[in-house]
């Protein structure tokens, strides 16, 4: 069983089993934010394939909204460390995922060196060796220590630097460039957020409602975000070939 967000899902077939203990709006805004990411990609798909207008991904509402759902996602990941059994294994497990999404994607001329699943990956490990340290201090000093980090670290975002090497820090080099890329700096401070966060959620703190609304269709897709990561740009990638070859042929 490999563990994926704090939960787990079959090894053999990638698909989570539903379970009443679940919290299915956690699932659901994971399955929300995911499906937003790949409507993201298949709109990038369009521009580099296709030759659609840049502007379908590069505009400035777009620009805030995929930074804010890629926070969510984030944000869910780190919410979901407090359900984890292992945190280690869980990161050890996402690194071979990690290292052949690199492979397939350098082999097709858009190399991810340090998407998504490599950020989760490295953040569940960091997680698993700083928690027994930050778990000592309080909630609300914890709270203002990753928004202030976040918010001091959003400046690199952006710039190159004169470096060769921390790239998956952050600090990224001239001419260098990844198809996706979530670095440590600033995104594993709202993962951080979010294992604080679930730590409220752990202990029921919230509402009774957070812990009972059903949202089966989002829960769903939640549930197999690991599935629906891998396996989404290949998809996209064939129908936007097809699409590519309708218009040839239309002209």
């Amino acid at each position: 069983m490999l563990l994926f967000s704090g939960l787990t899902y079959d090894m053999k077939s990638l698909i989570v089993k539903d379970s009443p203990n679940r919290i299915q709006i956690i699932d659901g805004l994971r399955g929300l934010s995911i499906l937003l990411m790949v409507a993201y990609h298949f709109g990038y798909d369009l521009v580099i394939f296709v030759g659609v207008s840049p502007q379908l991904i590069h505009n400035p509402v777009l620009d805030v909204l995929q930074s804010f759902f890629a926070g969510l996602f984030i944000l869910m990941s780190g919410i979901s460390c407090r359900f984890s059994k292992s945190n280690l294994k869980r990161g050890l497990l996402m690194l071979p995922v990690a290292a052949a999404i690199t492979l397939v994607t350098w082999s097709i001329g858009f190399p991810v060196w340090f998407g998504i699943i490599h950020f989760l990956g490295i953040s569940a490990i960091l997680f698993s060796i700083v928690s027994p340290a930050i778990d000592k201090i309080s909630r609300p000093v914890q709270f203002i220590i990753y928004i202030v980090l976040f918010l001091c670290s959003i400046q690199f975002t952006g710039r190159r630097y004169d470096v060769s090497w921390l790239w998956w820090l952050g600090f990224r080099p001239e001419g260098w460039s990844s198809a996706d890329y979530f670095p440590l700096i600033p995104w594993f401070f709202i993962y951080l957020l979010g294992t604080l966060v679930g730590t409220y959620i752990t202990e029921n703190r919230l509402p009774r409602r957070f812990y009972a609304q059903r949202v089966p269709f989002f829960a769903a897709i939640g549930r197999n975000t690991m599935l629906i990561y891998v396996l989404h740009q290949p998809v996209l990638y064939v129908i936007t070939l097809m699409i590519k070859g309708i218009i040839n042929a239309i002209q």
